[in-house]
């Protein structure tokens, strides 16, 4: 039977494996894992709708393992994190633009598009711990700034900014945030 850490490892792994964590010619191992060991919290409502659909990968990652899923078992039940959050967020983009011919983005591109959306597309690997020194500081701003929803009233420096907002998006569910965003952006 394997142990908690060597699951957590592989669902990792699975995750990475599911946003071409090797890509662009460049590696984000930790970027992704400092997404992965950031819990994803909630201040406005209906955000816990998200941590359900970013846990609800754990079931999906079982099922592919072929291990049996457990709410109950120690990992299983552990907070979302906010990379299970942006990929199931991902999906679901992929999933309300999937008959758009024009677009034809898939999950990994969205994630990458919301990755690009709060500046932290450049962090790959060789940024990270590059020529200007350790960037893990930086990375964790905009992470507490995504969670903390301290972007401005746009959205911007969050995951779904916008052009044209109406409303403050600091106070705007993700998901509204996101079709807001798909309506602007990618709907005549």
């Amino acid at each position: 039977m394997k142990n908690a850490f060597d699951t957590r490892h592989e669902y990792y792994l699975w995750l990475c494996n599911l946003i071409d964590v090797e890509q662009r010619g460049a590696s984000y191992w930790h970027l992704t894992e400092d997404l992965y060991n950031k819990p994803f919290t909630w201040s406005v409502p209906n955000d816990d709708n998200r941590i359900f659909e970013g846990k609800n990968l754990r079931e999906t990652f079982c099922n592919d393992a072929g291990l049996m899923f457990d709410y109950e078992y120690d990992y299983f039940d552990s907070e979302a994190s906010l990379l299970e959050v942006i990929i199931a967020l991902a999906y679901r983009c992929e999933e309300i633009l999937e008959d758009d011919e024009v677009n034809g983005f898939k999950m990994v591109d969205w994630f990458w598009k919301m990755m690009d959306n709060v500046g932290l597309d450049k962090f790959n690997d060789a940024y990270y711990n590059g020529i200007f020194g350790n960037n893990a500081e930086e990375v964790d701003y905009i992470l507490d700034k995504i969670i903390d929803r301290t972007y401005k009233f746009s959205g911007k420096g969050g995951l779904f900014p916008l052009k044209q907002a109406k409303r403050d998006q600091r106070k705007v569910e993700l998901w509204d945030q996101m079709n807001s965003y798909l309506v602007e952006n990618y709907y005549s």
